[in-house]
């Protein structure tokens, strides 16, 4: 097949991971450059479920079985808007953890640019852990249950979210795209450096995908705050992909339609406490994640002794 044609209504970069980590906001700074196109729907997770049929069936999963995309017709309408756009991207934080992934972007795109910001692995087990509680989904009372019941859970098919500490070894995954992919094209950033010096990072993406990078992006909007919902079923609507937001994008504009669903979002969220995890169990996850955060060393040159040590 031509290689022009190969590309043709395909992203050429995406953000591969990890949950949990920023990478919503990303999204959203990232569409605002005007030589970034960022696909209207985030996770379509097309390379890690092309030609599958979806069914998870962990509490909740249903509602994500339906917005994910399989087929590669479906998969490029999504970038046919992006005309005169020099980045075409998607955020599917799933393709890091996914064994299919890395094999089939280099399938259909070996140029892809790809970016991922990664987070303590222990903590992002946590974080996972309290959004689907928030999410009304998640039926253990306590981390340490959901733990133990993690591998039956993926054994039973339930929803990557739900892999709390599978999807934690970074250093693993990060070597399936090395097996397809020169280093060149992997940008690897920390969740600790995306939070202290977002424009920082911003500023070396933006180098990183070849577009003006003294483009000012507004970033003072956060998106995916933590908080309880007080009605979960507008939390819902206003967050999941659903036929009322289909049905209102052609009559609303771009920016007003962002704007008015990150305020309602904000409004409907109420500040709630989060617990401490237990030290004991913090100290199991290092060192489940001891050796492979050491391998993560190697591979990006970053020390992440902090990573290992107890609060």
């Amino acid at each position: 097949m031509d290689k022009t044609m190969l590309h043709l209504n395909l992203p050429n970069f995406l953000i591969i991971g990890a949950p949990k980590s920023g990478t919503t906001s990303l999204f959203q700074y990232l569409r605002l450059h005007p030589d970034i196109f960022m696909s209207s729907l985030k996770e379509p997770n097309f390379f890690s479920l092309e030609g599958q049929s979806i069914n998870y069936q962990g509490p909740g999963d249903q509602r994500g079985n339906r917005c994910r995309i399989t087929n590669l017709n479906d998969y490029q309408s999504l970038f046919k808007p992006a005309t005169h756009h020099l980045a075409r991207g998607e955020a599917s934080t799933v393709y890091l953890y996914s064994e299919h992934a890395a094999a089939n972007i280099a399938q259909h795109n070996p140029d892809m640019k790809m970016i991922a910001i990664l987070r303590n692995p222990v903590d992002l087990a946590y974080s996972a852990f309290l959004h689907m509680q928030r999410e009304g989904r998640e039926p253990c009372r306590t981390f340490e249950e959901a733990l133990v019941k993690e591998n039956m859970r993926i054994q039973n098919n339930w929803a990557p979210m739900w892999h709390l500490t599978k999807q934690g070894f970074y250093a693993e995954q990060i070597q399936r795209y090395d097996q397809y992919f020169p280093k060149h094209q992997i940008k690897v950033f920390f969740y600790e450096e995306w939070k202290n010096n977002p424009q920082g990072v911003i500023k070396s993406i933006l180098e990183f995908l070849e577009v003006d990078d003294s483009v000012h992006l507004d970033m003072s909007k956060r998106f995916n705050e933590n908080g309880k919902p007080k009605k979960l079923w507008l939390h819902h609507l206003l967050t999941k992909n659903n036929p009322l937001k289909r049905i209102l994008k052609p009559f609303l504009p771009k920016r007003f339609r962002r704007n008015m669903m990150a305020s309602i979002t904000k409004k409907n969220l109420e500040k709630s406490h989060t617990p401490a995890m237990l030290a004991k169990t913090r100290i199991m996850l290092q060192a489940r994640f001891h050796d492979d955060i050491k391998a993560l060393e190697k591979r990006t040159g970053q020390n992440l002794d902090h990573w290992l040590k107890t609060h």
